[in-house]
């Protein structure tokens, strides 16, 4: 679709950070939107607790970046997007 919006975040271990974000971007006026969260270096609890709290919402796609790299995870977060605009 023309005027979805892709949110890119890459995450390092700070949930109630993360979480006060995908909240944000979750309650936008605009509803034509996907969260692409890119997992960096985090701890394995870390990691299933926010896939577990965000696993129903199908506009938040949660990816393992391969490296502790906030570089190499936006340009795997920006392959994996579907939206016309990047954020």
């Amino acid at each position: 679709m023309k005027d979805k919006v892709s949110f890119l975040l890459p995450i390092s271990n700070n949930e109630k950070e993360y979480c006060k974000s995908i909240k944000s971007i979750l309650h936008q006026t605009h509803k034509n939107l996907e969260v692409l969260i890119g997992l960096n270096g985090n701890s394995k609890r870390f990691d299933n607790e926010l896939k577990k709290k965000y696993r129903s919402d199908n506009r938040i796609k949660i990816f393992q970046s391969p490296k502790k790299s906030i570089v190499l995870t936006l340009n795997l977060l920006i392959k994996k997007s579907r939206g016309y605009y990047i954020a």
